[in-house]
């Protein structure tokens, strides 16, 4: 989640998400290798507009937002890097110690501005505290989504969708979906809190290998398969914080918010809050499948055996 305040935060936020690309672009499909800069921006792909008009039918899907051009944006980036200079320093909360290292990595290509990072996981009622004091001591959280269930209501989280202004991050083609898919605090405003998942495949989705064999169910389209809904499976509640959310987030990123519903509908899903017991449960062949059950005691222990990770793609 990232919500943001103050001049400076727009500068984070476009120049942070470019040049953490080789986290953010695997999501998006783009290529991690490549490097963006703020005063070269690539030529914007040709719209629709420049091609001949295709005859209309009645299931045209909506226009994709458009690319602002290199002379329309490059005034307003001039003025945002001109105004963090001027600023020095932008202070950013994150969720753990090991992302410290991505989102500084851009002052290597901006020295002059200084990224403090903050490990703020579990602090969001002194973020609350502090704020309604006056104390406004960070300009970007980038925090598990849950965290905005506290930090919304308290007023914090800006209007992040103001602050997004480069072409590469705006317009439409370098995301899964639209980028405004990706703004997941209500269905209305879409403007506080950008959700991101940074490493798709990464959350671990076990399977019994007898149920469901590799080479027969790796996709996310596998997930209604018959042999899933009759077997049933087990999903660490996606509601709190934890692998389960992280997972479900992959899910709607990659598929789509109609897909997930229907896999939460239609494939006899479990929610659980128990780690241990549904790994046992898994191992005894009462699920085919969990998400975020905790296997590492059973593997140890060889009771695992017929177990196998999923990585989608």
């Amino acid at each position: 989640m990232v919500s943001a305040s103050g001049r400076i935060a727009r500068y984070l936020i476009v120049v942070g998400l470019l040049t953490m690309s080789s986290a953010l672009m695997v999501a998006c499909g783009a290529d991690p290798t490549a490097t963006p800069t703020a005063t070269q921006p690539p030529p914007p792909t040709p719209t629709q507009a420049m091609q001949p008009a295709p005859e209309p039918t009645p299931t045209a899907m909506p226009a994709a937002t458009p690319t602002p051009t290199v002379d329309s944006f490059q005034s307003e980036w001039d003025a945002t890097l001109a105004a963090a200079r001027e600023e020095g320093k932008v202070v950013v909360v994150v969720t753990r110690a090991t992302y410290r290292e991505g989102i500084e990595n851009f002052m290597r290509y901006y020295p002059d501005i200084t990224v403090e990072t903050v490990v703020g996981r579990g602090l969001e009622e002194r973020f609350v505290r502090e704020y309604q004091a006056g104390i406004h001591s960070a300009d970007v959280y980038m925090l598990l989504s849950a965290v905005m269930e506290t930090l919304g209501p308290a007023g914090i989280a800006g209007d992040t969708r103001a602050q997004l202004i480069h072409p590469e991050v705006v317009g439409d083609d370098n995301w899964v979906g639209t980028l405004d898919d990706h703004f997941c605090d209500d269905l209305t405003g879409r403007n506080k809190q950008f959700c991101m998942q940074a490493t798709p495949g990464g959350i671990t989705f076990y399977a019994d290998e007898n149920i469901l064999p590799a080479g027969e169910f790796d996709t996310f389209d596998d997930l209604l398969d018959p042999a899933l809904a009759e077997n049933g499976w087990c999903l660490l509640d996606p509601r709190e914080r934890g692998a389960g959310q992280g997972w479900f987030g992959q899910l709607v990123a990659v598929k789509g918010k109609d897909f997930a519903r229907q896999v939460l509908t239609e494939t006899n899903v479990t929610l659980h809050n128990d780690r241990p017991q549904a790994a046992q449960d898994l191992a005894r062949g009462e699920y085919a499948a969990c998400v975020g059950a905790d296997i590492d005691d059973l593997t140890a222990e060889g009771l695992a055996a017929n177990i196998r990770n999923v990585s989608f793609p």
